[in-house]
């Protein structure tokens, strides 16, 4: 299960696209809903923020790969 940071940036979309276009889907840290409206169908919203380390454990839940 990949987990993409920075999912709704540049470069990280790009990744983001990608993993849809080849049904590979991901799950993409964003600390803003509205962010997280704007992924494409596939991608999953990760709701969380690397410097609350209380959201942690649902960021990193079942994270196989990281992309950063």
């Amino acid at each position: 299960n990949y987990l993409i940071i920075g999912g709704t940036g540049t470069v990280g979309r790009d990744i983001v696209d990608r993993l849809v276009q080849h049904d590979a889907g991901g799950r993409v840290l964003t600390r803003s809903e509205e962010h997280a409206q704007t992924l494409p169908t596939g991608a999953v919203p990760v709701l969380g923020d690397l410097e609350d380390p209380s959201t942690y454990d649902r960021i990193f839940d079942g994270t196989d790969k990281l992309f950063s």
